[in-house]
C-alpha cells in the first residue's frame, strides 16, 4: 500500500496554482503547463499512486494538465469557486 506521508510529497513536490486566468499543473511527464480557463476542452477523474487527480485537457492544443485535487479545505474552497465563474457552463 503505498504511503499517505509519500503521496502527500508527491503532490506538494509538484506545486499548483490556481487564479482568475486559469491554473498552473503538470503534464505526466513533470512539465509544469499553464491552462487558461476559457482553453479547458474536458476534464475526467483519475487515481494515480493513491491520489486523486483532475485531467485537463485544452480545447486547441489537445494537451493535458495534471491537477492533482488532494487539497485542503480552503483550497478546494478557492478552486470550486474560482471553476464555477471562470471555467464557464460547458465545462
Amino acid at each position: 500500500m503505498f504511503s499517505p506521508l509519500a503521496a502527500w510529497l508527491i503532490c506538494r513536490s509538484y506545486p499548483q496554482a490556481i487564479s482568475d486566468a486559469g491554473l498552473w499543473g503538470y503534464s505526466f511527464w513533470g512539465h509544469k503547463r499553464f491552462l487558461p480557463w476559457s482553453e479547458i476542452g474536458g476534464a475526467r477523474v483519475v487515481w494515480f499512486f493513491n491520489l486523486k487527480y483532475l485531467l485537463l485537457k485544452s480545447k486547441a492544443e489537445g494537451r493535458v494538465v495534471w491537477f492533482c485535487v488532494t487539497l485542503d479545505y480552503r483550497d478546494q474552497q478557492i478552486f470550486c469557486e474560482l471553476a464555477r465563474k471562470f471555467a464557464g457552463q460547458e465545462n
